[in-house]
């Protein structure tokens, strides 16, 4: 059995992480298992070998085969077992009495293994009769510290934490022993049994283990941390179903040979002899390509497994405000996520139209980020900028600071993109020496210079970083020159991900480190025991920045032929990955080697790094590809696959904007007497709102104009200016706005119009008017106090049935409204089919006086839902919806040219797009920023599409950006039904499952608003009423409007404080979807259907407005 000694195993270790954590072996699931009482003595002390013996299912092996457990370079004889060692060990080991005996055949005995570190190990098989130098590899498995393995065994023991669905371990030996013929599969025990706890986990060792050990080989499932590692094998992975039809393939494929099995082993052959290339014991080394079966049902495992190990608080951190490189970090000790729930204001470019002409920026301004949102998993902060004239010269003097961080595991390059005053990029040939000279040569593009490469700062796989003292804080800021031709610069952050590459020439130097680093080198120093060494590997090269430039000049040569492009795309890739990588680094990479080699050597690995390295370079890799193989890259939880190609920070020089505010002419005394204080948004094109945020009123009756300046919006395009007059308890006593006006300026005033209406808890909505058809047949209001009351939905294939209520929204600038439906409508036809029936449809009203003067319709039907979204207030038109004619979701304009006249849409046969989603939308919404956010909800997928500034051709069209997933914790989500922008620019997400609304940014990170900035989480009053949620909208306050219905068919809406405190509801808005204007009007999109029904059936538009006080 298992016996623990004292004697020393190589003593030093664990020295690294006794300096770098301080706080112990098990600091991200050892504060989850103190809580359970099962920790006892500290376990920085444990610096001891572990002897373990193994008992081994080699039951479909090849009884001519010697076998060998090969721990790193060393290997130890495993011998068939006898019947009477067989009794001893099932008498000893309670729970191998599950086993069949059939399926416990060989064992290993006195093995000396690491007691404070995971291993990656494997049974190598060698025939007795034969080549000397072939072998088969019959399977791998994770040693895991006795330690951490018990106390894991211990908390699940009490229920400290669930062990999910099951394990399967036990139904494994069963479908695999000679009781089960023709490998048969039965119904899967649904309780949690201890096959993957105690004894059996520690010692017994078959293709389930090999099952899991595939799965655990992923970058973001696989940790270093022990206890981190046993927690995810015991509670996560061995719960999953997967796992056992997993198991089952790899024990009927059998060994991995060179003609087949679970993989393929591919002979390392040497470029400069072109023979097999020999360990130092004279055995082939071998690159293990797994079979087409094997990669698609471990892809289908780790797809079901991300999502969980993404939801689970005991396996993540908040990176918000920490410091890099510090002994901060030692918080997210075993932790296999991060979120960044902080609002900082980094950027994500969104490309807008400019005008003609925008020329450079003058002396004295700044420089300001376009869109203050993160990405996620990156951000850009503390823009600023320095501009000066020499008087003699003439000349403009201008720089740009800022600070960039990189949250997950992978490399980015870091670039700079100049642009001109109508946006056009400016080639590098084209700027100054002075400029030009800035950048590295040999990663430069044609317009794009290249700054540094980036690492992630924090942590890799659970194990924190060192504390390095000349990494500061300022690692990572840069100050660049600037040309006197710029008006504009884009900051570049690029690597592997996924959706459109617009920028190719910046992705290449972060693609490859990202392989070599991240993918293929943690598996080296897993294999040979040395994992607590290879963060402080990685923190060196984030400082050894000439070593790091220069090793991906030399892998990028030497890999230029790999589809990099494809990389999370196309797992064919991995076929020929393995060989350019292992001979690169032995051969063409010395000094890069040398690092890796010393760092072992600080790990003290035993035996001959070169001799393991084929092996450990491909483990994660063939994870990786198993994930692509299964799922397209929108649909999974893996961090870097839903990263963006490039990163794109769009940074503009600035102006100060003063507004002159008049008060309403028909009040001689002046501004609003109930007025105590007045607030300001201005919205310029393709950028955050910049809020005034909360400004007294002066003492006293004021009749002189009030006057505010915003400083530092971005120049250039539009911009529109509205400012809302509040009382002490919330009442709206004025509004105005400027309208659209030319951002160049820099003076704007307004006129206000006071109004009589606040929101209290006794505020109610009154239904004021609605859509209605006079006798001609044109739609007009007709003022009623009574409201519609709720049709039934038919959907049955005949003229005049509604079916379905799909959105509405509204354009303040234009004066327009846009709603979707779905209903039957004599003659209207599918666009894509040319059939009739019931179809998805759309069209545009004024909600000025006269609703005709603005009416069109979609002019044709679609089979899936097709939904708009207009932006409330932007200057100019940014009004869209989403084609789903062709199967496929293209985004296309709709375009408003003025109040009272019918918009311009780009129909489905123009081939004219915008962009497109990767999935179904059921909520659709345009960010202030321009940016287009959409919602999945059977996928939780929250995307985030960059629209083209002009139509391309449908073809050419940018993909949107997928992120989040299903879960519980801050930043996923579950049942995501429908959404809203707040005046800030957060996103509100209703979570039909979750019964909450989560706030985001356009990164898709959670956004703190609520409770004072407290939760990004604000939990739903109807949630214990069995509610369904209709739909949310925001006015300009920030005042949340919650519409929803019960079971029994009452329809309420609710409104809720900026901070999510509830105010007020009112019962009887009979309505599927709503949307608010500047005013705290209500529209909503009712069950009504107009009469007489004509050509088109269509619901009726209602307007509601608040009880005056």
């Amino acid at each position: 059995m298992m016996r623990n000694r004292n004697d020393p195993y190589r003593p030093q270790r664990r020295r690294f992480l006794k300096q770098a954590a301080g706080t112990g072996l098990i600091a991200g699931v050892g504060p989850w298992l103190a809580s359970c009482g099962i920790i006892g003595s500290d376990p920085r002390a444990e610096t001891s070998a572990e002897w373990r013996d193994y008992y081994f299912d080699l039951s479909n092996a090849d009884p001519n085969t010697n076998f060998f457990l090969v721990a790193g370079t060393k290997h130890h004889p495993v011998s068939a077992i006898t019947d009477a060692q067989l009794a001893a060990l099932k008498s000893a080991e309670p729970g191998l009495a599950q086993i069949s005996d059939a399926n416990i055949t060989h064992g290993a005995q006195n093995i000396p293994l690491p007691a404070n570190g995971p291993q990656l190990l494997y049974v190598k098989g060698m025939p007795k009769a034969g080549s000397a130098t072939a072998w088969s590899m019959h399977g791998m498995f994770y040693h895991v510290p006795s330690t951490a393995a018990a106390n894991v065994s211990q908390a699940l023991a009490i229920s400290c934490a669930s062990a999910g669905d099951g394990t399967f371990l036990g139904e494994f030996s069963t479908c695999v022993g000679p009781a089960a013929p023709a490998m048969r599969q039965r119904e899967l025990p649904t309780t949690s049994g201890g096959y993957c706890a105690g004894g059996i986990y520690l010692r017994y060792k078959s293709y389930f283990d090999h099952a899991v050990s595939l799965v655990c080989n992923h970058p973001e499932i696989c940790s270093f941390d022990a206890a981190t590692l046993s927690y995810v094998q015991q509670v996560i992975v061995c719960a999953d179903a997967n796992i056992l039809a997993l198991a089952q393939s790899l024990y009927r494929q059998g060994p991995a040979t060179e003609t087949g099995g679970w993989a393929t082993q591919v002979p390392c052959i040497d470029p400069d002899t072109g023979q097999p290339k020999l360990a130092s014991n004279g055995h082939k080394l071998y690159f293990t390509h797994h079979s087409e079966e094997t990669l698609r049902l471990t892809g289908a495992a780790i797809q079901s497994i991300l999502p969980k190990i993404k939801n689970d608080p005991v396996l993540g951190g908040n990176v918000a405000g920490m410091q890099t490189n510090t002994r901060d970090n030692q918080v997210l000790k075993g932790k296999l996520w991060v979120v960044n729930s902080a609002a900082p204001p980094a950027s994500v470019a969104t490309p807008s139209a400019r005008p003609a002409s925008f020329a450079a920026s003058p002396p004295g301004v700044t420089w300001t980020p376009r869109d203050l949102s993160s990405g996620n998993g990156y951000r850009v902060t503390d823009v600023t900028g320095t501009s000066s004239l020499d008087t003699a010269t003439n000349a403009l003097s201008r720089t740009l600071s800022f600070t960039v961080y990189n949250t997950w595991l992978r490399y980015l390059g870091l670039y700079v993109r100049f642009l001109d005053g109508d946006g056009r990029p400016i080639a590098l040939a084209e700027l100054p020496a002075d400029i030009h000279g800035q950048f590295s040569t040999g990663f430069n593009g044609t317009y794009d210079g290249f700054l540094t490469l980036l690492n992630q700062p924090f942590a890799v796989m659970g194990i924190p970083f060192p504390e390095i003292p000349v990494v500061a804080e300022n690692h990572w800021s840069f100050t660049v020159r600037v040309p006197e031709s710029a008006a504009s610069i884009q900051i570049l952050s690029g690597g592997l991900g996924s959706g459109t590459n617009s920028y190719p020439e910046t992705t290449r130097p972060g693609e490859v480190m990202t392989v070599v680093v991240d993918l293929a080198l943690p598996g080296l120093f897993l294999a040979l025991a040395a994992t607590a060494a290879f963060p402080a590997f990685a923190a060196k090269m984030t400082t050894a920045t000439k070593l790091l430039i220069g090793t991906a000049q030399i892998f990028m040569q030497a890999i230029v032929d790999t589809a990099l492009a494809g990389f999370y795309n196309d797992p064919a890739v991995f076929k020929t990955l393995g060989a350019p990588v292992f001979f690169t680094m032995v051969k063409a990479a010395p000094a890069f080697w040398a690092e890796v080699q010393a760092s072992l050597a600080a790990g003290e690995a035993e035996g001959v790094a070169e001799d393991t390295l084929p092996f450990g370079i491909g483990v994660a890799l063939q994870a990786v590809a198993a994930l692509g193989l299964i799922a397209t890259i929108a649909e999974t939880s893996a961090e870097v696959a839903q990263s963006p190609w490039t990163y794109v920070t769009e940074v503009s020089s600035t102006h100060d904007l003063t507004v002159s505010i008049s008060h309403d002419p028909l009040d001689v005394a002046g501004f609003p007497a109930t007025a105590t204080h007045y607030r300001l948004a201005a919205v310029c094109d393709g950028s955050s709102p910049r809020d005034s945020g909360i400004i007294p009123m002066p003492a006293g009756t004021t009749t002189a104009p009030l006057s505010h300046a915003f400083k530092g919006i971005p120049l250039g395009g539009k911009v529109n200016v509205s400012v809302c007059f509040y009382s002490n308890d919330g009442w709206l006593a004025g509004t105005g706005t400027t309208g659209p006006i030319d951002n160049t300026v820099d003076t704007a005033s307004i006129t206000i119009t006071e109004s009589r209406v606040p929101l209290t808890s006794n505020t109610t909505y009154g239904h004021k008017q609605k859509i209605v058809l006079d006798g001609s047949g044109k739609h007009v209001w007709q003022a009623t106090p009574t409201a519609p009351t709720v049709q039934p939905a038919v959907c049955a294939n005949a003229p005049g049935n509604l079916c379905e209520l799909v959105g509405i929204t509204l354009s303040e600038p234009f004066g327009a409204i846009g709603y979707a439906w779905k209903a039957s409508s004599a003659g209207v036809t599918d666009f894509a089919s040319g059939a009739g029936g019931q179809l998805y449809q759309f069209a545009n009203l004024s909600f000025t006086a006269t609703p005709e003067s603005g009416y069109k319709t979609s002019g044709g039907g679609f089979l899936t839902p097709a939904r708009l979204a207009y932006s409330r207030s932007s200057p100019t038109s940014r009004n869209f919806y989403i084609d789903t004619s062709g199967g496929s979701n293209i985004v296309r304009r709709i375009t408003l040219s003025k109040v009272d006249v019918p918009p311009a849409i780009d129909l489905p046969n123009s081939n004219l797009a915008v962009g497109k989603f990767n999935f179904a939308s059921d909520a659709f919404l345009i960010h202030p920023t321009g940016k287009l956010i959409s919602i999945n909800t059977a996928l939780a997928k929250f995307e985030v599409l960059v629209p083209a500034s002009t139509p391309v051709a449908d073809s050419a069209a940018p993909l949107a950006q997928a992120y989040a997933g299903p879960g519980t914790r801050e930043g996923l989500l579950k049942g995501p039904a429908c959404m809203a922008v707040t005046p800030r620019g957060e996103i509100l997400v209703i979570e039909q499952t979750n019964n909450r609304i989560q706030a985001f940014d356009t990164g898709a990170n959670p956004v703190r608003i609520f409770s004072n900035n407290g939760s990004s989480i604000m939990p739903l009053r109807a949630a214990s009423t069995g509610a369904t949620f209709l739909d949310v909208q925001m006015e300009f306050v920030g005042y949340i409007y919650v519409l929803w219905v019960n079971s029994s068919n009452v329809y309420t809406l609710d409104i809720y404080g900026p901070q999510g405190n509830y105010v007020s509801s009112t019962s009887g808005i009979n309505a599927g979807k709503l949307t608010v204007d500047l005013f705290r009007n209500v529209y909503s999109l009712n069950y009504e259907k107009l009469t007489p029904v004509g050509a088109l059936t269509e619901p009726s538009i209602s307007e509601w407005v608040p009880s005056t006080p």
